[in-house]
């Protein structure tokens, strides 16, 4: 029995139904239906997009050449849906087929997707501001959802990444990387970077461990040393990063 066998329906509390990888839907197909659930999104610039689903045509292959879901009898030949700059051939999923699916064509011809974070769920699809992903990361949403975390805008990174079936433990995608997340840890990580950053010191300084003397004496030396041996462990990892990237001032 292969992978894509033994398919099983899966309904989460928050209505969502699915079917598990494996078991299986794709993360493709995890976020073509969350958008077509809610193709209304507004950007963090306060632009509106409306996703549109164009009809798919027949195809003959049974499984994505990209994502290795079910094309469910439709799908866009992949010499014309993979254009000659995509340069992640080493991911396709199932390299024997010729086609690509609805979903992943929709994802691919979507430039928003690579422009904007992506959050999609059960509920349907955002494009989450810095605020609203800090959010998200110490608040996850309900299982399933996919999560990307958009840093330059000019990357697909929705092609890389996982459903996430637990929301103590999952997995993001931040630019190409993929990262773990612990809710509770990175809670704890970015309240310290925020405790230092409120008090003076710049991201830039905490990202890299190197403080001016004068900050550290103002802030007081034994409180910033309990801080600074906190941090240190974690220094280097891209969950700290991403912790020091979405840190943020206290609003007075």
């Amino acid at each position: 029995m292969n992978e894509y066998e033994n398919e099983k329906y899966v309904q989460y509390e928050n209505g969502a139904t699915f079917i598990r990888r494996g078991d299986k839907l794709t993360s493709m197909q995890f976020l073509y239906n969350a958008a077509k659930k809610k193709p209304r999104v507004i950007t963090p610039s306060g632009k509106e997009i409306i996703y549109e689903f164009p009809d798919t045509p027949e195809c003959e292959d049974a499984r994505c050449w990209l994502c290795g879901g079910k094309t469910n009898g439709k799908g866009t030949p992949k010499k014309k849906t993979i254009k000659p700059t995509f340069t992640n051939h080493d991911i396709a999923k199932y390299p024997l087929s010729q086609s690509i699916c609805e979903a992943c064509t929709w994802g691919l011809a979507n430039s928003s997707l690579r422009n904007y974070s992506i959050l999609a769920t059960g509920n349907g699809l955002e494009h989450p501001s810095k605020q609203q992903i800090r959010k998200y990361l110490i608040n996850p949403p309900e299982p399933p959802f996919v999560f990307t975390i958009a840093v330059s805008g000019q990357k697909w990174l929705h092609i890389f990444a996982k459903i996430n079936y637990n929301n103590s433990f999952f997995e993001i995608m931040y630019e190409q990387t993929p990262v773990q997340v612990n809710s509770q840890k990175f809670k704890a990580i970015i309240e310290l970077i925020e405790t230092l950053y409120n008090a003076g010191f710049t991201k830039d300084e905490i990202l890299k461990g190197y403080y001016q003397a004068h900050k550290i004496l103002a802030f007081g030396i034994e409180k910033f040393e309990k801080i600074e041996n906190q941090l240190e462990t974690e220094r280097g990892s891209r969950l700290f990063e991403l912790a020091v990237d979405l840190s943020r001032k206290e609003e007075k």
